[in-house]
């Protein structure tokens, strides 16, 4: 099979999965839609599975969704464990993780049910509920309210990048940010002000997923949910999570019956709006970088992944999307 990864061969995959986990795989499916520059994904098949079989460019995840489904929560994809802990979870210069195979679609795809929505909310609760021991808490990033993003984000406001790829996208990429420079500029200085105040209130802090946008919710044929990518977890205020629920991100979640089905399920919360604030204008100006990165620095996507990802971008300066929820909850403040 062709491989985005040619010095890796399907046979050194298949044996590297027989032998740390046992399992008698036959067969390695490229998966071209989760893989990019920093992950390579298979599907790997054979008289048990299938599996899902994940290869990063940096170490492996921390260990809170194997926690979290150690300890009862439903809904959590966690790693297997190699049948020798001892063993090396690396392919080459990869890390190597086995999932289960989760045979469903994203949430953006196949949108939640008033049910599945309480589900999610009684999800997260528990997981924002959980207590860790010291061996899992400090094995998680913790939040700190860097302001790494603003200033980088300022940078894309100021000048071109020198260097980078000279086409329809990058010029369009351009002319975006300096239509929208006011706005972006406005959330930056929101986000570092309403940081600076967390800062000094120290809100307690919970295990969060950080990503739990609707494409890191599966949803499989029966109706059941699970959430996925729990690479870079967080110890944060709970709003790191929460602030998902209602904020656009990819046009969708920006429906008030979402939300109040999502905490049926959730249960009686005090929600902090400066927190819920700084992770939406936050989250505006961390996509300005990563999206900059992509579309005017050398090494981003080519093609049509580059068209695919200025409308990505694009779309959150629309009605009801993200900048615009994000600059309302600023306001409720």
């Amino acid at each position: 099979m062709p491989s985005s990864e040619p010095d890796i061969p399907d046979d050194t995959i298949l044996d590297y999965v027989r032998r740390a986990y046992g399992i008698p795989a036959q067969s390695a499916t490229l998966l071209p839609g989760v893989s990019d520059a920093q992950v390579t994904a298979y599907r790997i098949d054979g008289d048990e599975g299938p599996y899902f079989l994940k290869l990063r460019r940096d170490a492996p995840p921390p260990p809170l969704a194997r926690h979290l489904a150690d300890a009862g929560i439903t809904g959590v994809l966690a790693p297997l464990s190699p049948r020798d802990q001892r063993r090396s979870l690396h392919i080459g210069e990869r890390t190597a993780i086995l999932y289960p195979f989760i045979d469903g679609e994203n949430a953006f795809r196949r949108p939640l049910q008033v049910d599945q929505w309480t589900a999610l909310g009684a999800m997260v609760r528990a997981m924002h509920d959980t207590k860790l021991p010291p061996s899992v808490s400090e094995a998680i990033r913790h939040e700190t309210y860097s302001e790494e993003w603003c200033v980088s984000a300022r940078g894309y406001l100021t000048e071109v990048p020198p260097g980078g790829p000279d086409d329809v996208v990058a010029h369009e990429m351009m002319s975006l940010l300096s239509t929208n420079e006011a706005r972006i500029a406005a959330l930056a200085e929101h986000a570092e002000r309403l940081g600076a105040s967390l800062r000094r209130r120290a809100l307690p802090m919970v295990p969060c997923h950080g990503d739990l946008h609707a494409g890191n919710v599966l949803v499989d044929d029966e109706g059941s949910l699970t959430i996925v990518d729990w690479d870079d977890p967080v110890l944060a205020p709970r709003e790191r999570d929460l602030m998902f629920v209602g904020a656009g991100i990819g046009g969708v979640w920006n429906r008030s019956d979402e939300s109040d089905a999502f905490y049926r399920g959730y249960g009686p919360i005090s929600i902090d709006v400066e927190a819920l604030a700084y992770y939406r204008c936050e989250r505006i100006i961390e996509d300005v970088v990563a999206f900059g990165g992509q579309l005017l620095l050398d090494g981003g996507d080519q093609g049509d992944d580059r068209r695919e990802s200025l409308r990505r971008f694009a779309t959150a300066f629309l009605p009801n999307n993200v900048v615009k929820i994000a600059e309302r909850t600023f306001a409720r403040l």
